[in-house]
């Protein structure tokens, strides 16, 4: 069985995608960044904050798919400076209450992002019946 899953509690997609899939007990989640789910606007300002909200952009579209950051599996995120990998690291460490219960992860540096944001979000969870 597949369904779309889409929240009030993201921001609105900027093209023909969702918040994301489940099918099974797989969660797929779309990328996520720092957009603003109330007033739509990009935050364009301190980069941990920048995180910040990227990152509860995707807690929001997972919990939405019944799942939660504990049950993440593999995590994908895109910058547009490397040299912001450690800012990256310590807001990401604040999602995770057990250092031990980790999802997998893949961080890569990209030319560019939609909208001039420099960091974007996908994940993969599982979500228990």
């Amino acid at each position: 069985m597949r369904k779309v899953i889409n929240t009030e509690n993201t921001p609105n997609a900027v093209g023909p995608y969702s918040d994301a899939v489940r099918v099974g007990n797989l969660l797929v989640c779309g990328g996520q960044g720092p957009i603003d789910p109330v007033t739509q606007r990009v935050y364009s300002g301190e980069f941990e904050q920048e995180v910040r909200i990227t990152m509860n952009n995707l807690k929001a579209a997972v919990e939405a798919g019944g799942s939660s950051m504990e049950n993440l599996v593999k995590v994908n995120v895109y910058l547009t400076d490397i040299n912001d990998f450690e800012s990256f690291g310590k807001v990401y460490r604040e999602f995770f209450k057990d250092r031990y219960n980790m999802p997998t992860r893949v961080l890569c540096q990209v030319a560019g992002l939609w909208g001039g944001i420099r960091v974007e979000v996908e994940a993969l969870a599982y979500v228990e019946d």
